[in-house]
């Protein structure tokens, strides 16, 4: 039903989405607050009574006239900005997720192409074994008939 495949890639595509869809609503409301202070500035009435005696009346909601117009300038200012400032950085978190989870993925595919890979045969001729053979012995003189004899013979007829 869900396809699972490079779900690493995935989880990143939608970080962005999520960065880009915050940064836009982000905006937008910005700009409603904004203008809504302006036209709220626009539609209240002037007032002549400097006194500080009542505080001034706010009314008529968010696009509304009253009192309320500075406000909602500066709100619209901070929304449009920390709004699209707390997407961006939200979005790290996800998309450093995605990365670790597409990283895993593939370490774990190396390291099965390495466990189930077959092992390189090494090809090599099987070097001889060579004894070390004995030197053959000079030839030698008996000490009682001064005969020579070959060095494979170990005595002489001349001793009983």
């Amino acid at each position: 039903m869900f396809n699972y495949d490079n779900i690493g890639g995935k989880i990143k595509t939608l970080a962005k989405t999520i960065c880009v869809i915050g940064v836009i609503l982000s905006f937008i409301i910005g700009v409603i607050w904004f203008f809504g202070g302006i036209i709220s500035l626009a539609n209240s009435p002037p007032s002549n009574d400097h006194s500080y005696a009542s505080p001034p009346q706010v009314s008529g909601g968010i696009l509304g006239g009253g009192g309320g117009g500075v406000p909602m300038i500066i709100m619209g200012i901070i929304a449009a900005v920390v709004g699209s400032l707390f997407s961006w950085i939200a979005s790290f978190v996800l998309y450093g997720f995605g990365e670790l989870v597409e990283t895993n993925a593939k370490i774990a595919n190396k390291v099965a192409k390495e466990e189930f890979a077959p092992e390189p045969t090494k090809i090599s001729s099987p070097k001889p074994q060579v004894q070390p053979q004995a030197k053959p012995r000079p030839p030698w003189t008996c000490s009682h008939c001064k005969k020579i004899h070959p060095g494979h013979v170990d005595g002489c007829d001349c001793v009983d």
